[in-house]
């Protein structure tokens, strides 16, 4: 995968692996480069952790390569960069078999105290649903458009009213990641980005069905049709 690598010190075993994943999220005061450069001074060039997350794990890497070199001890420490942190990077890095010969994985997370944990995290999904329906002049004939964006919205005011009945831990967020081109054009295209979690991965099929009735629901209300598509998934998580 594009900006991952995996580096390694030492010999035999065990393999005692550190997850160094780093990311970026746009609005950040960071032009985009290795080096520290702030594009607005003062502003945060970063969030969630993300400038620890690599860092971090570098370092305790890097520590307990050297004890191991030093004392004599076999084993081996590597170290895996992993892009993408917000978007699961780490999935497609699982599938391609890079994580199957390590005896222990060890990860972290900036938070507001210095601790081990065992909480899980949400299971999540996040997908695109993507309106199409029929553009016309907004002023001379609206009649004869069917509005995408009409459909969008209805979609995600359906997400609103449908939050409370879900059950606990049970989050939806979204984003209209597509609006139409111009006020003055009926919306032939709109799209919502939406985030699924829930507590544990089997409870997302059975949210998602309801979301696609929502969505069919919208586009039938508006004569509009959808597709969805699914951008990335993972399990909860659950820590040994």
């Amino acid at each position: 995968m594009k900006h991952s690598f995996v580096a390694e010190r030492g010999s035999g075993g065990p393999i005692i692996a550190f997850m160094g994943e780093y990311d970026a999220l746009p609005g950040m005061s960071q032009v985009c480069g290795i080096e520290k450069k702030p594009a607005n001074e003062g502003a945060p060039g970063h969030a969630c952790g993300h400038n620890l997350l690599g860092a971090g794990s570098l370092a305790a890497a890097e520590t307990l390569a050297h004890v191991l070199e030093t004392r004599g001890i076999p084993g081996r420490v590597r170290y895996y960069g992993c892009p993408a942190e917000e978007s699961l990077g780490r999935i497609p890095m699982v599938k391609a078999g890079r994580f199957s010969d390590a005896d222990a994985i060890m990860t972290w997370h900036g938070a507001d105290v210095n601790t081990p944990h065992r909480y899980t995290s949400s299971a999540n999904l996040s997908l695109v649903f993507s309106f199409k329906g029929r553009a016309s002049h907004a002023g001379m004939a609206p009649q004869a458009g069917r509005s995408a964006l009409d459909a969008a919205q209805l979609f995600n005011i359906s997400l609103e009213f449908m939050r409370e009945h879900l059950g606990p831990g049970i989050l939806l967020h979204y984003v209209i990641s597509d609006g139409g081109d111009r006020p003055n054009i009926v919306p032939a295209h709109a799209a919502t980005f939406l985030y699924v979690r829930a507590p544990t991965a089997d409870i997302v099929p059975l949210v998602m069905k309801r979301i696609m009735k929502a969505a069919q629901g919208a586009a039938l209300m508006t004569e509009t049709s959808f597709t969805s598509e699914i951008k990335a998934g993972k399990c909860d998580y659950r820590p040994n």
